[in-house]
């Protein structure tokens, strides 16, 4: 990203220029009024910006500050636009440009709500992922702040598309408000590894299929909720060669070993696995499915002329909550206790003054 659009709705903000150090340069824009916007552009290593009234810099990083906390300004890149509150910090890192907005927690936690799973008017469900966003966040604070932030805005820390704003923001922010501070914690009272996906398939995974550690709050259960639903069932055709010529590298064989063949067909289809085993070799299924692209590493498998047709069922990595099941589970009247409790064994609730 080398160009960017910055526009405020209902207040005006404030563009100020620092060093890269973090010392103060400059106020280089007073006060844009709402509607007005103002361009950002990389400029060999630096940033330049422009309003109405013409182009300044470029500096080494920029801070966006809004007239008020509640004012909400948009980012628009290549056409994509997305709203935010708070702050925003510009800078050059490596060939792109760095966005980073800095937020209130609860104003985030709402955002991720939305962007994770706001598409279903389900009060209860909106709660538990309010409290998991919230937890995920207070575990992995520290994370990424060597690289100037603390989360990611996609899959790998959690979504966050813009704050709560569509058809049920209302009633996202209203879940928020009514959870806010609580975090989910452990036997020692820590903040557990909040995670969550998008379909169990009926079963979910323990923590050290798709990653390396146990957790004895993330083991994997048969999950009844998650047996419908348009991410519950998935089918892909992968070529025999294709398919036998990956195992085999990894497992030390060669593609023509019939083992290979037998151990797909071995899978089961009424439980996860977390492994594909070859005499004293073995490969985790999460792998396989990082390398076909596949929605799950929760599969059977036939042989279909030159094909191995895979019928999987679930969505994502499979690990604590699943959200369809969890939807589920409130349209039968479970609160968001009960959904949290379901995916995650032996948890308690705690506020953040209590641990922090």
């Amino acid at each position: 990203m080398d160009r960017f659009n910055i526009s405020s709705f209902d207040k005006g903000f404030t563009v100020l220029a620092y060093e890269k150090s973090g010392q103060l340069i400059d106020t280089v824009a007073d006060l844009i009024e709402p509607g007005l916007s103002i361009e950002f552009q990389k400029k060999s290593g630096r940033i330049q910006f422009s309003d109405a009234s013409g182009t300044y810099g470029p500096f080494l990083r920029y801070r966006i500050v809004p007239e008020a906390p509640s004012a909400v300004f948009q980012i628009e890149v290549k056409g994509e636009v997305r709203r935010y509150k708070g702050c925003v910090d510009v800078w050059v890192s490596g060939k792109n440009v760095q966005l980073v907005n800095e937020v209130d927690l609860e104003d985030y936690v709402a955002g991720v709500v939305e962007s994770e799973g706001g598409h279903v008017p389900s009060f209860q469900y909106f709660k538990a992922q309010a409290i998991l966003a919230r937890t995920f966040a207070m575990k992995n604070w520290r994370k990424h702040t060597s690289k100037g932030y603390n989360l990611k805005d996609d899959v790998s820390s959690q979504v966050y598309f813009h704050r709560a704003e569509n058809r049920y923001g209302d009633s996202i922010v209203l879940a928020v408000e009514q959870t806010r501070d609580t975090v989910v914690t452990d036997q020692v009272c820590a903040p557990i590894l909040a995670v969550f996906h998008a379909n169990s398939g009926g079963f979910t995974a323990p923590a050290e299929f798709p990653w390396t550690n146990s957790l004895p709050y993330l083991k994997g259960i048969r999950d009844p909720y998650s047996l419908r639903g348009p991410s519950a069932r998935w089918e892909k055709r992968i070529s025999t060669a294709e398919m036998n010529t990956y195992l085999a590298n990894r497992l030390g064989t060669d593609a023509d070993d019939l083992r290979l063949r037998k151990i797909l067909m071995n899978l089961d289809s009424d439980h996860r696995v977390g492994y594909l085993r070859l005499g004293d070799r073995s490969l985790k299924l999460s792998e396989l499915r990082r390398r076909f692209r596949l929605r799950s590493a929760f599969f059977t498998v036939k042989e279909e002329g030159g094909h191995y047709l895979l019928s999987g069922r679930g969505y994502g990595h499979g690990v604590g909550m699943s959200q369809d099941g969890a939807m589920v589970m409130a349209s039968e009247g479970f609160d968001f206790r009960d959904i949290i409790r379901f995916y995650y064994q032996d948890v308690s609730f705690d506020a953040l003054d209590q641990l922090f």
